[in-house]
């Protein structure tokens, strides 16, 4: 920090100003180094002790320099940038210092005069546009009035020449109402082709007749496509929903009005014809050939009585394949408010009828004559594992047997495949953390994937006795996930030729499963072991046996390793309820005499993981966040469903019913602040929690991760027993 020397003689500022050119008698250059001396003066009381080191404070101060007579210019001597250099110059030398001042000022004054003579040139641009505007509105109002004043005079000859020529037409329409919008555009159109207007001029003509929603949307439209007829005529269309299955209505329904020519009548038939191709895009004959299909097949086959509400979609076959796909949730709860708790939608060539009352389920749930799951799942699984589709002819109670296997997934039966499970969990979680000699970054659901694949697979389909265990099913595990990527496109019916590599690697999949394989390997499990004989009773080749199990490869993991991710996720994220359930299971341990720790093994027994109530209850509400599955009937003839409230619903045989789970976990009737995830949802006195209500009643469905009434997934409570099992160890790992 500069020390300050004593106060300047005046004389010597003044010798200093010479030098530089001012002259020192001119009364503003007096105040100015008077002002200068003062400054000094005042940095004497800020002086320091020698060597000591201070932060320097330069107070403000504005000085009126008079330079003219008429006009007193202020300026601030001591700005913070002024401040800021008198500090970095570190000198006391009065010379310098009053240079840098002098340069200060010279640089502001040459900033205020940039400064008016932009906002000067600013002002000036702003009267020209106001100029301008006011000037295309008097000729516009001019012309218009001229136009209109020429459609109510006689016309004479002179008046008719030119390329605006008038025949006697009528004024420019203006709308009635909003209902009317098709009409308006022929009429307005009708009257521009008779005035002979160029295409360029109809958007300004066509502005003053615009009331209500019209006039909204022009007034949305960017400024840049006022002028552009087609882009406001686009942009009306769009604000009045004029899509093509509204062109289409028109165009069966348009009849001869008692004014209308037959020229009229064709003329619009033609409008509405071609509105509606145009809206569909349809450029080539297969395409129209589609289109029209799909027309005559919508007038044979009108609304029946006691019918939902029918939403088509205006892409043929796709319907609203797109819109529902984007965000199902939404999607639906759009249409509920829209339509109600019942309405059909048109996706992908089926027509499902959505049930969005949750108070309503039950009563579809439990018309399982009529509305039947085993088809549709048939048709999926066969079309999706390639194995040929079991018929009762084919394959004479082949389902039956099957559905008496799964008993062996559910109580006392599961014990010994739980025990499996949860040796196999350790064995791998030991194997997992021997590879690694240092600290490894993993992702999460990578992490997740990788033990619980092989843990699985081991507990169903045993090892191999020669193979490395972990390369091979870590091979497997790879291919598998490909395959689950594309397994969306299979369900919604998309070629596997056109899915890239996915039909080679099911091929490769299949053939891990061909008896000859199966025979060599041990310790699999009692649900397999069934599954294996029952296949072996029927006349199937070794390529459809095997393409059976890996069907029931995908079925037990394909779900329940997304549903254990997201468990370990959901507590992850929330340290509490990660602190609860640690607690619990550490007391479960404890009270079993059991340790805790990555070196010790740990058994806990299907009564024992069930006793885990905190436990289940946030692996239930992270399934209530996640899961997203729909609950699929096909109807399987004509029939009335009757609904609670005396309210009835007609369903036509072939036509899909669905109840999407998400409504009914999302609802914020049944459950507080649906959109949190609170760990301990599901217990209520320390026991698990089953009475959810709405509307007042008791709901008998209120949780639907694992589908409903027939189709309910038989291995659940073995899922469910995973994810536990899995959490559990991997907590015990946890230090």
């Amino acid at each position: 920090m500069a020390t300050f020397y004593k106060r300047q003689t005046k004389e010597v500022l003044i010798n200093l100003c010479e030098e530089r050119g001012i002259d020192v008698l001119d009364k503003s250059k007096e105040l100015l180094i008077r002002a200068l001396l003062e400054s000094d003066q005042e940095q004497q009381n800020y002086t320091t002790e020698s060597g000591s080191d201070v932060d320097l404070a330069i107070p403000e101060r504005t000085v009126n320099l008079g330079f003219s007579q008429h006009e007193n210019t202020t300026v601030q001597e001591h700005t913070s940038s002024l401040q800021k250099d008198l500090q970095l110059l570190g000198s006391d030398d009065p010379q310098l210092r009053l240079q840098l001042i002098l340069q200060h000022q010279e640089r502001e004054a040459q900033r205020e005069a940039a400064a008016a003579a932009a906002e000067r040139a600013e002002r000036q641009a702003q009267r020209e546009i106001e100029a301008a505007e006011r000037q295309a509105d008097r000729a516009f109002q001019l012309e218009l009035a001229k136009l209109q004043h020429q459609t109510q005079s006689p016309q004479s000859s002179e008046s008719r020449e030119g390329p605006f020529a008038l025949h006697g037409s009528p004024k420019f329409p203006v709308m009635d109402n909003d209902s009317n919008l098709d009409t308006f555009l022929l009429s307005f159109e009708k009257c521009c082709r008779q005035y002979q207007l160029p295409l360029e001029q109809w958007a300004r003509y066509l502005t003053p007749g615009l009331k209500g929603k019209a006039l909204d949307a022009f007034v949305e439209l960017p400024p840049e496509l006022d002028g552009d007829y087609e882009a406001l005529k686009q942009a009306l269309i769009k604000k009045f929903n004029l899509m093509p299955e509204v062109y289409r209505k028109k165009f069966r329904a348009l009849q001869r009005g008692p004014t209308d020519s037959y020229s009229d009548v064709v003329s619009n038939l033609r409008t509405s014809f071609r509105q509606w191709i145009k809206g569909l895009s349809v450029t080539k004959f297969e395409e129209l050939e589609d289109l029209m299909v799909m027309d005559q097949f919508l007038n044979n086959c009108p609304y029946w009585p006691g019918e939902p509400p029918l939403e088509n979609g205006w892409i043929p076959f796709l319907g609203l394949a797109f819109d529902f796909q984007k965000d199902p949730l939404q999607f639906l709860i759009s249409r509920q408010k829209k339509y109600g708790g019942l309405f059909t939608v048109h996706i992908a060539g089926k027509y499902i009828t959505f049930v969005m009352d949750s108070t309503q389920f039950q009563h579809v749930i439990r018309h399982g004559k009529q509305l039947d799951f085993n088809e549709f799942a048939n048709t999926l699984a066969s079309r999706s594992f390639d194995y040929p589709r079991i018929t009762e002819t084919k394959f004479p109670k082949l389902n039956d047997n099957m559905h008496r296997i799964y008993k062996i997934m559910q109580g006392r039966a599961l014990d010994k495949l739980t025990d499996s499970m949860m040796g196999n969990l350790q064995r791998v979680f030991k194997w997992k953390f021997s590879q690694a000699t240092d600290w490894k970054v993993e992702k999460m659901y990578q992490f997740c994937c990788c033990i619980m694949f092989e843990a699985s697979f081991m507990t169903l389909y045993g090892r191999d006795p020669i193979a490395d265990g972990h390369k091979v099913i870590s091979e497997i595990r790879e291919k598998f996930t490909k395959f689950d990527a594309k397994f969306p496109y299979l369900v919604i019916n998309i070629p596997i030729a056109l899915l890239g590599a996915t039909k080679k690697i099911r091929e490769e999949l299949i053939h891990i499963f061909f008896p000859n394989k199966m025979e060599k390997r041990f310790e699999i499990s009692e649900v397999v072991q069934e599954r294996k004989n029952v296949l072996d009773l029927y006349e199937l080749k070794d390529y459809d046996k095997a393409a059976h199990h890996f069907a029931f490869l995908w079925a037990s993991v394909g779900n329940t390793i997304p549903a254990t991710f997201w468990a370990m996720y959901y507590l992850v994220r929330h340290p509490e309820a990660l602190a609860a359930v640690r607690d619990e299971i550490d007391h479960l341990l404890q009270s079993t005499g059991q340790k805790r720790g990555p070196e010790y093994d740990i058994n806990l027994t299907r009564e024992q993981l069930d006793s885990l109530v905190l436990l289940g209850s946030a692996i239930n509400e992270s399934l209530r966040l996640c899961a997203a599955s729909i609950n699929i009937r096909i109807v399987q003839e004509d029939f009335i469903l009757e609904l609670e409230g005396n309210q009835t619903v007609s369903l036509r045989k072939g036509d899909f019913i669905a109840l999407y789970p998400p409504t009914l976990h999302m609802d914020p009737e049944i459950y507080e602040h649906p959109e949190e995830y609170r760990y301990d949802r599901f217990v209520e006195d320390g026991k698990e929690k089953n009475s959810f209500y709405k509307n007042g009643k008791k709901l008998k469905h209120f949780l639907m991760p694992f589908g409903s009434g027939t189709s309910k997934c038989p291995g659940r409570f073995f899922a469910t027993n995973e994810i536990k099992q899995f959490l559990a160890v991997l907590l015990m790992h946890q230090k």
